[in-house]
């Protein structure tokens, strides 16, 4: 009886996870794809698709609400700009927004007074990988990490030209790791009773940012040395090979920015065989 079951129960989990992985699909996004814009993508997906979003500025503001487990990323080396706000907002802590990995995309805000690149409320564990947060030191900010709930990633990212390039906290918010914060105007925003986390980065002339801000291990202070930083290059804000940066990672790979195309898209598992969030479980 009891081996019935368990054979039972076995046949139960293989069943829900085949229909889990056969229910998820892929949806494109692009100037002459099936969805033009990214929130058409986002309205139109249920939990784990993947997102593919092809090289074009997408001029609009995106909010996910509510969705967990999507990969949204740049198509292989497509340079994907979003200009406007992007959101993981739930209203209430009722519903959250919890694993999504967002890869590869630049958020732009040149020209924006104030605001955000990207807020969370109420999302957890969301990731961004090799993304870039930039501004043109007209005022608006990176990543807010809405410090009182979940816990989000940045890694391998790049924040440059911003005021205040990220919020975050130790036990909750956003933590930021093998990543470049470079020419921004304005500290970190903590809230009390967290503290900034940065760990494995590079801090570079950043007017405001005081030297060491919550746990900076590993972190350096020096030109990380882009081959551009000129938007509308193909080597924008990619290292160059003597840069201070090369190497000095946590997983000894290049932190921040975009790196060589080769090198950036090895492999196609959103996770690269890593299990999230990699750098707590050091």
């Amino acid at each position: 009886m009891k081996a019935d079951k368990k054979l039972k129960r076995f046949l139960m989990v293989l069943i829900f996870c085949f229909t889990s992985s056969a229910s998820a699909v892929v949806l494109h996004v692009g100037p002459s794809r099936t969805y033009t814009t990214i929130q058409a993508a986002i309205d139109a997906a249920t939990d784990a698709d993947e997102i593919i979003i092809y090289e074009a500025n997408y001029v609009e503001d995106v909010t996910i609400t509510n969705l967990n487990a999507l990969y949204i990323h740049a198509n292989d080396t497509d340079r994907v700009t979003v200009k406007g706000m992007f959101n993981l907002y739930n209203p209430t802590n009722a519903t959250w927004s919890d694993n999504n990995i967002i890869e590869g995309l630049i958020f732009d805000q040149s020209g924006i007074a104030s605001g955000w690149c990207v807020q969370h409320k109420y999302a957890r564990n969301n990731e961004y990988k090799q993304c870039i947060f930039m501004g043109d030191g007209s005022g608006a900010n990176g990543i807010y990490g809405y410090l009182q709930y979940g816990l989000n990633i940045a890694r391998h990212c790049t924040f440059y030209g911003l005021a205040s390039p990220y919020s975050n906290g130790y036990a909750a918010g956003l933590h930021v790791v093998d990543s470049i914060i470079a020419f921004n105007t304005a500290q970190p925003y903590n809230a009390t009773g967290y503290s900034g986390v940065a760990t494995y980065s590079n801090y570079y002339n950043n007017s405001l940012l005081p030297v060491g801000v919550g746990d900076t291990t590993g972190t350096i202070f020096q030109d990380p040395q882009f081959l551009s930083t000129d938007p509308f290059d193909s080597d924008f804000l990619v290292l160059g090979a003597g840069s201070a940066c090369i190497g000095t990672a946590s997983d000894a790979t290049d932190m921040g920015a975009f790196k060589d195309p080769v090198i950036q898209l090895l492999s196609s598992d959103p996770n690269n065989g890593e299990s999230w969030p990699r750098e707590m479980n050091n």
